[in-house]
């Protein structure tokens, strides 16, 4: 189906000050700033304006691009893109969280949503091989449990 998986759906909400890593010491600008902004841009995410989301998340990565929440913001800057069927924008976003975060703790949800994008596109080979990479690395993620329920529909 069509469900958006956020936040609330997971049972994953977005743990902001969980540790993701240590933030870069030579990262410009005020943590305390850029966790501020990242809190804005997701509270604007979990209201439901999704192209205000997008703007605000777009500015914190400008803004803080080596931020110890950094991954995360990519992750739902992919996440606002995919909830209004962006999905070539959205599956860019969720890639790069792969490809540049290796640490991040929302790998697991977005390799989900490249197979949940690869779905929705009717790409089902490539679908079940990104969700089939979930279970393989993260077994005991939630984004695991969900996965287990996308692939029984492939």
């Amino acid at each position: 189906p069509n469900t958006p998986v956020t936040a609330e759906a997971t049972g994953d909400a977005d743990q902001a000050g969980a540790p993701e890593g240590q933030p870069d010491a030579d990262a410009p600008g005020d943590p305390a700033a850029a966790e501020a902004a990242y809190e804005a841009a997701f509270e604007i995410l979990r209201a439901g304006r999704y192209a205000e989301a997008t703007e605000a998340f777009e500015q914190f990565l400008a803004d803080y691009p080596q931020a110890a929440l950094a991954a995360n913001a990519r992750y739902w800057l992919g996440e606002s893109h995919y909830v209004v069927r962006e999905f070539e924008t959205a599956l860019g976003h969720f890639q790069q969280v792969i490809d540049n975060h290796p640490e991040s703790n929302k790998r697991p949800d977005a390799l989900l949503k490249i197979g949940y994008v690869h779905f929705e596109q009717g790409r089902m080979a490539q679908a079940r091989t990104a969700l089939e990479r979930v279970i393989e690395a993260h077994p005991e993620s939630t984004a695991a449990n969900l996965t287990r329920q996308r692939l029984d529909q492939l």
